[in-house]
């Protein structure tokens, strides 16, 4: 058998990982011939390049249909980047009409997708950027099938390093003065990413924190373990954090050069997984899942 598509990063290995896991293991997924995925929040395309290359290895019997979308008028994202994402999926994968599949919207605009369209909506750290959580967990229920499951892998408010400028508890502050001395004086100290990337620019250090003190306040919103299960319950979701800890175990699979790992287990520990979240939601991102069903 040829060797499955190698992952530019461990964030896109999981999450494929995870659509893979229950595929083989939900009774309804297996038995469909096709398979639609949303990506929201697709940025340059390269996880649907890698998504649409691991998942044709990995479920060869299955036809996949991935659409994408982003924010074209949000700070996070560089001009043009929509028409990257395009041109590398088409390079990627010529035989797709990828002009239809990948969507730019403004925020705030509904997703404009078919009810019931989707067997899964994915985001891969994106979460942390989203304003209206409440608006995006109901876009999520109304894309999605009966049965159907939503996956972000994301960091939450509890995490201790701030991932985007790696200066701890940055994304805690509520006054603007108060983050943009904290940057400051944490820069000042050697930690966070200044000396390494503003530095030999030529930035100054006040130029570089008080551009970085805009992205943090403006541009991330970070939640609480709480708020995103209330958002998912709110938006009639099931919601969990399967599969948190199998993030970890993949980064650790990585350092130590072993084979990764497609297919996680499926059993259920939903006790376990309640509680590992409590630690793991201090270090780096964890998996929310959710899943629409009711059968009150």
């Amino acid at each position: 058998m040829n060797q499955p598509p190698k992952a530019e990063s461990i964030t896109h290995l999981h999450l494929a990982s995870c659509i893979n896991t229950l595929l083989s293991n939900d009774d309804k997924l297996r038995s469909k011939k096709c398979i639609r995925i949303l990506d929201a929040g697709c940025g340059n395309g390269k996880f649907i390049a890698y998504l649409t290359s691991i998942l044709g290895h990995l479920q060869p019997s299955k036809d996949f249909i991935i659409h994408g979308f982003d924010i074209v008028d949000h700070g996070v994202q560089r001009d043009g980047f929509i028409g990257k994402a395009i041109s590398l999926l088409s390079s990627s994968h010529p035989q797709i009409n990828w002009s239809k599949n990948i969507h730019a919207l403004c925020a705030g605009d509904p997703w404009n997708f078919n009810e019931d369209e989707f067997d899964f909506v994915i985001s891969n750290q994106v979460l942390e950027h989203v304003v209206d959580k409440d608006s995006f967990f109901k876009e999520i229920n109304a894309s999605l099938v009966a049965g159907g499951y939503s996956i972000h892998l994301a960091p939450l408010k509890h995490c201790v390093q701030e991932g985007h400028i790696f200066i701890p508890f940055a994304h805690r502050f509520r006054s603007f003065t108060a983050l943009l001395g904290y940057i400051t004086f944490m820069s000042r100290l050697g930690i966070g990413k200044f000396r390494r990337e503003g530095l030999p620019t030529g930035e100054t250090l006040n130029d570089w924190s008080l551009r970085h003190s805009d992205y943090i306040y403006f541009w991330t919103n970070y939640a609480s373990e709480s708020e995103i299960l209330d958002y998912c319950r709110n938006s009639r979701l099931r919601a969990d954090f399967r599969f948190s800890l199998e993030f970890y175990t993949s980064k650790i699979r990585e350092i130590l050069k072993l084979k990764p790992k497609h297919l996680y287990s499926y059993r259920d520990r939903g006790f376990l997984d309640s509680l590992s979240i409590k630690l793991l939601r201090y270090i780096s991102s964890v998996t929310l899942v959710c899943k629409k069903e009711n059968t009150y």
